[in-house]
């Protein structure tokens, strides 16, 4: 968990306008650093949600966080609300849901050079084929997972 919520907090700094713009248009930096506390309000209410085993609020604050995410061009971000919403959905037993979120998250992991996101996306759409009785699918994806986790110092 703890190394979930670093990642998400990188949003944050992903987030961060440039000093120069900044310095050039103070109404646009200030609307900037509003929608970047925003974003760390939104997160942590919805890891708050997620905690307090409230998966479906979870998905909506996500869903806000995404769109945000998106607007900024915050590929690391996005693909953390990605993950994220596709984990809250197999929480609720909606595993073809969630697939459709770690589907969109994986390509995403892969362009940032993420290895770690990688890994585990990979890893929660084995969890997911897993819940829907497909084990060798599930498999293919754990096959996949391992390596890049052991590669990243992931016991």
């Amino acid at each position: 968990m703890k190394r979930f919520i670093s990642s998400v907090l990188v949003l944050g700094v992903c987030l961060t306008p440039l000093t120069v713009p900044m310095m050039l248009q103070p109404s646009w930096a200030q609307s900037q650093n509003a929608e970047a506390e925003k974003l760390e309000q939104l997160i942590d209410k919805a890891i708050q949600q997620q905690q307090q085993g409230k998966p479906r609020q979870a998905i909506e604050t996500w869903q806000q966080i995404l769109a945000i995410a998106r607007q900024f061009k915050a590929r690391k971000g996005e693909a953390i609300a990605l993950n994220s919403i596709g984990v809250n959905y197999d929480s609720i037993s909606q595993p073809q849901s969630a697939l459709k979120y770690f589907n969109q998250a994986l390509p995403i992991w892969r362009e940032v050079g993420d290895r770690s996101g990688e890994a585990a996306t990979l890893n929660n759409i084995g969890l997911a084929y897993n819940s829907i009785s497909q084990p060798q699918e599930a498999l293919k994806y754990y096959n996949q997972a391992l390596p890049i986790r052991r590669s990243v110092g992931d016991r």
